[in-house]
């Protein structure tokens, strides 16, 4: 147990030979007890998210933590200083450290490895592992006394994680001097972290420790320590947090040792961010900031908030970390709307309607009485409930009063002969396959029975592929993005391993299609 002062990139070979395995063990490097972990790992909260996390405990057939094992816990929800953290309803582990990861901007890979190293949860290699969920990150352990030491606000798997994140943070960004460090984001309001004095280890340099009378002054660091018994120099934030949180070699080398047996090296290094631009319709967020964007068109557009993000369809493993080039994109005025064929109702008044929309705007439809919304196949489980004024302020353009045609953008299913049609306007447009249907973020249980005015609608274009759809021909190894460079249809090349891992792209991405659903024009490359 620990005692404490206080209470990803895998090699992918993409195009030319073959296609790795991911599962590899990477190769360790020698213990650098001077620098355990660079500080751009250290705060890289965007190499996993919730979904990669489950994927990850899953692997291990006696993990604690494990969806498959049916492990959940209470999802952490905020911090006040009036009532410390809260937790909400049970999710996944992935979930909750995806989460917290998140909010105080650390690398979920570092919270994995410490479970594993302080209590092996995550394998679960011994039967009695599970026993220790309670104290799994070993947060208020000291290597004497009781464990934890306040139960109330420290025993359980979420309480753990969510305060050892914290400590873990607290400590990097003080022991860099940044004394005015808090998070703010929400719920989440940690201002009683300002200015508060830190005694940890601090990296070389000229720092405040933080306000008051003892803590106010700047003063020369020169990094050092005396982790037992010898001199140890503090390189980065992240090397004096592991130390304040485990003041000991061999808790460290573990860590070490645990990390980079299963992500690769703890140096920023080991990540090679590609110096490109994501094509068209891929969605980023900079590091270490929780916003979300799509780039249309070359332009970053923000998605403002939850509601949007589900109406596309969208999961958190799509977003991608921005690149530098990604940044200097322009952010436009206009925000991402809802996606075409979204419910919505307002909180306070009965009317339902169905939005049409561009990217940045939508007109709603009034559907006319629940005669016609239950003709349409709809229930108000697909019905989105949003703030009156929301509703509002969308202009109406007309009232739906007939069900004998599904609106538009709406999906249809004829049974007589399989096919998915996409309603489109005075169309109907069909969905050519399974990977179309799944790149285009459609979802089954938004796929309605055929009508008859249905069918005798013109048939439209095919759905293609989406921008930004990773796609590969069957016995070919070179991987594509499709793209619409006017009205072009065209897939653009990912040219090296390296651009394809450096734009944060995963083999689970890419469609691997028959060579007809390429498209046939070739556009620019993809490269750096």
């Amino acid at each position: 147990m620990i005692k404490k002062t206080l209470a990803i990139l895998c090699v992918i070979v993409v195009t030319g030979v073959s296609l790795t395995d991911l599962s590899a063990p990477k190769a360790s490097a020698a213990f650098n007890q001077n620098n355990l972990m660079g500080d751009g790992m250290f705060e890289n909260s965007g190499t996993m998210m919730a979904g990669d996390i489950d994927v990850f405990l899953n692997r291990y057939s006696n993990s604690c933590l494990s969806t498959k094992n049916g492990f959940t816990t209470p999802e952490p929800t905020g911090y006040s200083s009036s009532t410390g953290f809260t937790y909400g309803n049970p999710v996944s582990a992935g979930q909750a450290i995806a989460v917290v990861a998140q909010v105080y901007g650390i690398n979920p890979q570092v919270i994995l490895a410490t479970l594993e190293k302080e209590s092996s949860v995550v394998t679960g290699n011994a039967s009695y592992h599970c026993q220790y969920i309670n104290t799994a990150m070993g947060y208020g352990c000291p290597d004497s006394g009781s464990c934890p030491s306040n139960p109330a606000t420290q025993s359980g798997f979420s309480k753990q994680i969510t305060n050892a994140a914290w400590l873990l943070k607290f400590s990097e960004q003080h022991s860099l001097g940044n004394y005015d460090w808090a998070v703010i984001r929400g719920s989440w309001d940690n201002t009683d972290d300002i200015g508060r004095c830190y005694s940890g280890f601090m990296t070389q340099g000229n720092f405040k420790r933080g306000s008051g009378s003892t803590c106010s002054q700047t003063v020369f660091y020169d990094g050092k320590a005396t982790i037992d018994g010898a001199e140890v120099h503090m390189d980065t934030g992240a090397t004096a947090a592991f130390y304040r949180y485990t003041p000991h070699f061999h808790g460290n080398q573990n860590l070490v040792s645990i990390f980079e047996s299963w992500f690769g090296s703890t140096q920023a290094g080991s990540f090679t961010i590609a110096y490109t631009t994501h094509p068209d319709g891929t969605l980023v967020r900079n590091f270490s900031e929780p916003e979300v964007y799509q780039i249309i068109d070359s332009i970053r557009y923000h998605v403002p908030n939850i509601e949007t993000f589900n109406s596309h369809g969208f999961s958190w493993s799509e977003v991608r970390i921005a690149t530098i080039p990604d940044k200097q994109l322009t952010i436009s005025n206009s925000k991402l709307t809802f996606r075409g064929g979204t419910l919505i109702k307002g909180d306070s008044a009965p009317h339902v309607y169905v939005l049409r929309c561009m990217p940045t705007f939508c007109v709603k439809d009034h559907i006319s009485s629940i005669d016609v919304f239950s003709g349409l196949g709809f229930g108000f489980i697909d019905v989105l409930v949003l703030p009156q004024s929301q509703v509002d302020g969308i202009t109406q353009d007309k009232t739906i009063t007939s069900s004998d045609v599904h609106l538009q953008d709406q999906l249809v299913l004829d049974n007589s002969s399989g096919k998915v049609y996409l309603i489109d306007t005075n169309t109907k447009r069909w969905v050519p396959s399974l990977e179309v249907f799944a790149a285009n973020h459609f979802k089954w249980p938004k796929v309605k029975t055929v009508k008859t005015g249905d069918l005798a609608l013109t048939d439209g274009a095919n759905v293609l592929f989406p921008e930004g759809a990773l796609l590969r021909a069957n016995g070919d190894n070179a991987v594509y993005a499709a793209n619409l460079s006017g009205s072009t249809y065209e897939k653009r090349h990912i040219t090296s391993a390296n651009t394809f891992g450096g734009l944060n792209y995963r083999l689970g991405d890419v469609f691997v299609v028959d060579a007809s659903f390429l498209p046939s024009t070739t556009g620019a490359t993809i490269a750096e």
